[in-house]
């Protein structure tokens, strides 16, 4: 029997272990965020081992150091080296970004969970994300701040990256 992890076309016979790699920010700025992702991605490989033993999932981790060249790097390094076709990368936007050319020209799957860049949306067929988009929980927050507290003026402070200016543009 044969299932669903597979390897440039070929598939992955029962008992073999599939690599799911992950481009993290586990130190710098965002550590905390990339910590929360890592800690989610065991849990879940884990409780997937557990549930299917005969299936093993493997987490390869890279860490980005909050730099979106080493973060380029790492992504690199899994496709390349690791030969690994499904990634995560999480969270900052721009490290997601700067790596969806090299996922689309290679066909492999990048994935981002924590990642709110508007253009995440448009950045090819193999880059993929499960959250909203930055601009519409911006929308969301401006329409409450306006008509549930009847604020008239507001700042915000952002991050300078990827997601952090479509915060500030969609602020404005």
């Amino acid at each position: 029997m044969l299932w669903s992890c597979s390897n440039k076309g070929k598939e992955i016979e029962v008992g073999n272990i599939c690599k799911i790699g992950a481009v993290l920010d586990l130190t710098g700025p965002l550590a905390m965020y990339g910590t929360w992702v890592k800690e989610g991605l065991q849990l879940a490989i884990s409780d997937y081992n557990k549930t299917y033993p005969n299936n093993n999932l493997e987490l390869v981790i890279e860490d980005s150091l909050s730099n979106v060249k080493a973060g380029v790097y790492a992504f690199q390094k899994l496709t390349e080296i690791d030969k690994i076709q499904f990634i995560i990368v999480a969270p900052d936007s721009s490290t997601v970004m700067a790596n969806a050319p090299i996922a689309n020209k290679n066909k492999v799957l990048l994935f981002t969970p924590a990642s709110s860049s508007p253009s995440i949306t448009n950045a090819g067929k193999f880059v993929m994300r499960n959250r909203i988009s930055g601009h519409q929980e911006v929308e969301a927050l401006v329409k409450f701040i306006i008509s549930e507290l009847k604020v008239k003026s507001a700042g915000i402070a952002i991050l300078d990256n990827e997601a952090g200016h479509f915060y500030r543009e969609s602020f404005i």
